[in-house]
């Protein structure tokens, strides 16, 4: 198959679209049938669209940052980047959400009675409480990140990330061990992490399994260092390591 050629959309709105988001599964044989329908997109258009000449039936094929890592060779076109999923804790941007001032209040209540941080276009972020504004931040809207973040912060709980990283799946009573801390100390350092999803816990029996989750660790490193080349970023950890050998 030819290197992929981005291309903008010069089709003409038409009075009726259907949307369709498919999930690529993990797998050659997946990658293989994705390539296949790239191929043969435009013969397939053609099949179905004769059936209705003036309808001028047209399909707009878009592969998304992950997947095109996957089935192409090529680097990613320039204004492609990774999907950043929005959650309710997550500060919404408001205004311009309608064509109309009902559409636009309609948009408001919504967002009032499913976020719990606002991001004004023309005022401070406001912290939503019972979908109503109950205060103002001055600089910084707490999210994912900062709770990441503050989870890291503290060297005890990076330790307990260490210990899972070496043995994944441990229970409380073997990180107590390892750790030499009371379990309930322990418990909520682990809370910590749970909380900020760096670490996932599975029940077996009355015990309960702690895994490591890389997840938030690998999303903040495709925000600020995805953009750069990994290969360059290894090469310089590497000489690093060996320089810090090199001096022991």
């Amino acid at each position: 198959m030819p290197s992929p050629i981005p291309q903008p959309v010069a089709t003409p709105a038409s009075k009726a679209a259907v949307f369709l988001v498919v999930t690529v599964n993990a797998g050659v044989e997946s990658d293989g049938a994705v390539l296949g329908l790239c191929s043969d997109l435009g013969a397939l258009v053609r099949s179905v669209g004769f059936r209705d000449s003036e309808g001028r039936l047209s399909c707009i094929l878009g592969i998304g940052s992950d997947a095109w890592d996957r089935l192409f060779a090529t680097p990613r076109p320039k204004d492609l980047h990774p999907f950043h999923e929005i959650h309710d804790w997550e500060p919404r941007t408001t205004g311009n959400h309608g064509t109309s001032k009902r559409a636009e209040k309609a948009a408001i209540k919504k967002l009032l009675s499913s976020s719990r941080y606002l991001l004004p276009v023309h005022d401070r972020p406001a912290k939503i409480e019972g979908g109503a504004v109950v205060g103002r931040l001055h600089d910084q809207v707490p999210g994912p990140v900062d709770t990441v973040f503050r989870a890291l912060a503290d060297p005890t709980r990076r330790y307990l990330l260490d210990q899972l990283h070496g043995q994944n799946g441990q229970t409380l009573g073997e990180l107590c061990e390892r750790v030499a801390m009371t379990r309930q100390s322990a418990t909520q350092h682990l809370d910590v992490l749970e909380d900020a999803n760096l670490i996932s816990t599975v029940r077996r029996g009355r015990e309960k399994l702690h895994y490591l989750n890389p997840v938030p660790i690998h999303e903040i490193g495709e925000r600020w260092i995805g953009k750069f080349e990994r290969s360059r970023l290894q090469a310089l950890s590497d000489m690093k390591k060996a320089l810090e050998a090199g001096d022991e």
